[in-house]
């Protein structure tokens, strides 16, 4: 059945005057606020509805019979929707609106829909809690709980029907066991966990951040004093909605550049939120809509919801993404912390550098040679250009000499481990890079560079540089030395403050004090069990040094540590001077003995408070691999 209303608008009063001629007609115009839907509660409601045109009628007619139009004035008409009972939401209806007459007659269609009454589940006799779910959406969820006991403690929460069929068995009590066992550890006690988790009483909860389309579980438990699970344990089953096709976007690239875009992006409904982002089509593209909503949303996190926006969204080049590469422009619908409709992929590509990958040369710049480091500048010809540059060693290099471009690929496929680091490592401009006691002393080096595609391919010849060798290695002036002062036994210490040294019992409380001279410009030290198969006398100088390079202490001065009794210690020691040489190592052994020990009574507690080793394991050699001079960077 449908409902009509027509309402001729008041004639303006016209003179007409003998001899004029007639005027041209204005195109019709029709405008009706508010235009957005109408969503009346199941408690039914009016909204008012304003007409403007230039027509001398208009009237607006309703599909649906509970749908009601009445005439407010003649600029103006109302939506009535009495109370709907049922737990089933009305049939959507479509208010049509038409200013004047004839074929070209502007029309206006406004779309109204009532929500069903939210059902109330009785309890159920002998229950322990009522639970009722209302306003699911694909992300959320809203959860009453009401309990029969108004006193007793519960817990209520919902949980996908996956995990808990995968890691528990299906089996909520099971779950809820476990829950509070890690709870307890958490909080340190039964009590301070269900202070934390427990609810009393009636309880209604939004649940956020559900997985669209999937089964979940509501449930709610009982609580006992010691947390164990006391009552019957009353469970509702739903499903989240699926993801909205209902909003569709657009976007517009207005501008492109060798260093990103500008676009506009347009959605279907202006109240709609939604998330923007831009990513290398190399990396992402292969990937289905599930899995990139997913990767997003992990990568992103809660700065979805800082930067999630509604209406038309205008993004300006911000001048990060590189030259001659693809884009994905991606728009997804989120709303309760998760999205909220399927994603929508743009595609864009930058525009090529100034001039062919072929044609691009660089400028090297090697400073502030030692004979472990050394300061590298290099400025490619085209600023516009993306490359990838390192050293490498000569006798790298007469290996690849050859075929630089094998090298260099491979380089590529192991600096970035995950490939889809690529684009975070590819330069633009100048770069630099200090390598600070990286390098071999007496060892000659050569600078690579290469301009890279989006695939971590070549895109022309690697050129390589004239060399430049480290200085020899010489031993520096720069010593290092300890000194081991009083130790007392755990067992006592553990007397004076059983909670500080709880550690210490059986052991040696040992003090160690380094001091480094004034060539040193940095020093490092360690105290190490002796192992009677590997002992530190069998370990060459060279090697000691590099091991306390790359794992010592560095620049200690007091340090304190917890040995065992009657065995070998030794502490080591090396200090580098500002030539980059290191110089003599130290090596100082002693045994801690219980005969040695300092009474109890001057023991002194360290001016400063000083982390405590247990140092129980021997020895342990540097173990170099074949690793990238510049350090790979990561996606933030």
């Amino acid at each position: 059945m449908k409902k009509n209303l027509f309402l001729p608008t008041l004639l303006l009063a016209a003179v007409v005057m003998e001899g004029c001629r007639k005027e041209e007609q204005a195109p019709p115009t029709l405008s009706v606020t508010p235009s957005e839907a109408v969503v009346f509660e199941a408690s039914g409601g009016v909204v008012v509805i304003a007409v403007e045109t230039n027509q001398e009628s208009w009237k607006a007619v309703s599909d649906q019979a509970w749908c009601r139009i009445d005439v407010v004035d003649g600029t103006s008409f109302s939506v009535t929707a009495d109370a709907n009972e049922s737990t089933e939401a009305r049939p959507s209806a479509k208010v049509t609106v038409t200013a004047g007459h004839g074929a070209n007659a502007p029309t206006a269609v406004l779309e109204v829909s009532q929500k069903g009454a939210a059902e109330e589940k009785p309890e159920p006799e002998g229950k322990p809690f009522g639970i009722t779910l209302s306003d699911i959406t694909s992300s959320a969820v809203v959860m009453k709980v009401v309990p029969r006991d108004a006193e007793g403690m519960y817990y209520f929460d919902v949980i996908s029907k996956a995990t808990l069929d995968e890691h528990h068995g299906g089996d909520i009590g099971r779950m809820m066991a476990g829950m509070m066992q890690e709870a307890e550890k958490m909080y340190g006690s039964i009590g301070e966990a269900l202070a934390n988790l427990a609810s009393t009483g009636e309880q209604e909860h939004t649940f956020t951040r559900l997985v669209s389309d999937t089964e979940y579980v509501a449930f709610a438990a009982g609580l006992g004093a010691d947390g164990a699970v006391n009552t019957e344990i009353a469970s509702e089953p739903f499903r989240t909605a699926a993801l909205s096709d209902a909003v569709t976007f657009d976007v517009e690239f207005t501008n492109l550049y060798f260093d990103g875009a500008d676009f506009t992006v347009t959605p279907s409904d202006d109240d709609f939120t939604y998330y923007c982002a831009i990513r290398p089509a190399f990396q992402y593209g292969d990937l289905s809509d599930e899995e990139l909503l997913e990767q997003l949303v992990a990568e992103d996190g809660f700065m979805i919801d800082f930067y999630a926006t509604a209406g038309v969204y205008e993004y300006t080049n911000e001048h990060v993404w590189l030259t001659d590469t693809g884009y994905l422009v991606l728009v997804f619908g989120w709303a309760d912390g998760a999205p909220s409709s399927g994603i929508y992929r743009f595609p864009f590509r930058t525009l090529e550098p100034d001039s062919p990958p072929a044609a691009c040369t660089f400028t090297v710049n090697v400073t502030d040679v030692t004979s472990r480091s050394a300061t590298v500048g290099i400025l490619p010809s085209d600023p516009t250009a993306v490359y990838m540059w390192d050293l490498i060693a000569e006798a790298d290099y007469r290996q690849y000499e050859e075929d630089m471009t094998r090298y260099v690929t491979e380089y590529v496929a192991h600096y970035t481990a995950d490939i889809g680091q690529l684009d975070y490592n590819r330069e633009r401009g100048e770069s630099g890079n200090i390598y600070s006691k990286q390098l071999e002393p007496g060892t000659t080096y050569y600078v690579w560079a290469a301009c890279i595609d989006e695939y971590g391919k070549p895109a022309a010849d690697v050129l390589v540089s004239e060399p430049f060798a480290t200085l020899p290695n010489t031993e520096s002036a720069a010593r290092v030395d300890a000194v081991i002062g009083k130790y007392f036994d755990g067992d006592d210490l553990y007397g004076l403050d059983p909670e500080k040294y709880a550690d210490g019992r059986g052991m040696a409380y040992v003090q160690v004090t380094f001091s480094a001279n004034e060539e040193a410009a940095v020093w490092y030290g360690t105290l190490v069990k002796e192992d009677p198969s590997d002992p530190t006398d069998a370990i060459s100088d060279a090697e000691i040094a590099e091991t306390l390079v790359a794992a010592g202490t560095w620049c200690p001065t007091g340090k304190l540590y917890w040995c065992a009794w009657d065995s070998e210690y030794t502490v080591l020691g090396v200090a580098v001077g500002r030539d980059d040489n290191n110089g003599p190592v130290l090596r100082l052994r002693t045994v801690f003995t219980k005969e040695g020990a300092s009474p109890v009574s001057e023991f002194t507690e360290p001016a400063v408070a000083t982390a405590q080793y247990v140092y129980r394991v021997p020895f342990v050699r540097y173990d170099a691999s074949v690793k990238a001079y510049r350090a790979p960077r990561t996606k933030k």
